[in-house]
């Protein structure tokens, strides 16, 4: 069964006092709706609660501390939550600009919760080298966190950590604009547009000390555009490259501090062959002896080494059952009685190229098999004694090919 099928009605134990607040960040000593004597119309409240930062030249946002970010809008300092590849901003966001608003129009309540946005806001709001994050952003920080199977993370609340705000939001009841469910639930801003009227957010709601998820099946719920949610900040990992030997382009991502391709080396080298075999998928790249595969890399790239796959590899946990396990599989294109679903946790898309060997000695030639079922990768690792050639899979490193295996190259930068 997909996560995100379990997840619809999964309860996050908060705390095991009576006080439920203890763990988490709310609004302070406020009622939940905003008093009668700040009610007003939506035109007039976005004009006395909206406040305009000054613009500030700002260089490339680039993470110079592993605990905490300054914004070089405003200068304001935001902790960072890091777990395994990812890492948020560890509480709410409080840039100040057209379209966002205060907790009763009052500044101490932005600086405890953060600040409230529209739709649109939202995707103006995160720092230069951050973004809004998706629904499976959010997933994966949940999955992430997750041990043996259960859905428990004093992490995601403890003030230390991720620092989960329940500051409600500020939405249109009864035609009239009011802040609800302050302490009580937390809603974010997800970066997917639905349609012209409403875009995908993501609830967290508490009830009885526990904490749920309120998520559909494609893990977000459906918030009006013009609604007031809070906006929570991820670290962009993503990227692209050129290689300049043939002009193709590659989809890069960041994992463990290393930048990655993200997709299967397609350059054409000696000793590089395309899957000849059955099922063979469309743009799962070229496959390479280890010969080729040693010099095959653009410049300014190289091969992997087996710590680098390893450190990938110990991400995912092996505690897990086998359907909720983190992966570094696609999340298509794999069959077979050991082949299960995948939420490609880690945005690797591990596609199962198949591999093929070379039996020319035997007059067989190149054999290729296993496509939809199995994948391998070079890594630059070489064992002196057994003249053996270190690859890496989804789930295994170690000495299982030898020079006349072709299989597929994964570059990371130098």
């Amino acid at each position: 069964m997909s996560f995100k099928k379990i997840l619809l009605a999964a309860a996050i134990f908060i705390g095991c006092g009576d006080d439920s607040s203890s763990t988490s960040a709310s609004v302070s000593d406020l009622p939940e709706t905003i008093s009668s004597s700040s009610q007003q119309n939506g035109n007039d409240q976005e004009q006395s609660s909206s406040s305009v930062a000054e613009n500030k030249s700002s260089s490339s946002a680039k993470i110079e501390s592993d605990t905490e970010f300054t914004d070089p809008r405003d200068g304001q300092v935001y902790p960072i939550f890091a777990i395994k590849t990812q890492r948020w901003l560890g509480r709410n966001m409080n840039y100040a600009m057209d379209s966002s608003w205060c907790y009763n129009d009052n500044e101490k309540n932005c600086e405890q919760v953060g600040r409230a946005y529209t739709w649109e806001s939202a995707q103006q709001a995160c720092p230069e080298g951050w973004r809004l994050p998706t629904s499976k952003d959010w997933l994966s920080l949940i999955k992430f966190s997750s041990t043996e199977g259960n859905i428990y993370y004093g992490d995601l609340y403890d003030s230390k950590g991720f620092n989960l705000m329940r500051a409600g939001l500020y939405s249109e009841r009864n035609d009239k604009l009011k802040w609800n469910s302050a302490n009580e639930s937390a809603y974010f801003w997800d970066a997917e547009e639905i349609n012209d009227e409403y875009g995908a957010s993501i609830t967290f709601f508490s009830e009885r000390n526990y904490l749920f998820l309120d998520s559909a099946d494609n893990g977000y719920v459906l918030s009006k555009k013009s609604d007031r949610l809070s906006v929570r900040c991820i670290h962009e990992n993503k990227g692209t490259m050129k290689d300049s030997r043939d002009g193709q382009t590659y989809k890069t991502i960041r994992l463990a501090n290393q930048i990655w391709m993200q997709e299967n080396l397609n350059y054409v080298a000696d000793s590089s062959i395309e899957y000849t075999g059955r099922n063979a998928i469309e743009n799962s790249g070229r496959l390479y002896n280890h010969s080729a595969a040693m010099n095959a890399c653009p410049p300014g790239w190289r091969l992997p080494s087996s710590d680098e796959w390893k450190t990938l590899l110990s991400y995912r946990d092996s505690s897990k059952a086998s359907t909720d396990r983190l992966s570094l599989k696609s999340s298509d294109g794999w069959f077979g009685v050991m082949s299960t679903y995948s939420d490609d946790d880690f945005d690797f898309t591990a596609i199962p190229a198949g591999t093929c060997r070379d039996y020319s000695l035997i007059d067989e030639g190149i054999l290729c098999s296993d496509a939809g079922s199995h994948t391998a990768f070079w890594t630059g690792t070489v064992d002196p004694v057994k003249e053996e050639y270190e690859c890496a899979a989804t789930d295994w490193i170690g000495y299982g090919c030898d020079s006349k295996s072709y299989i597929s190259i994964r570059c990371v930068k130098e």
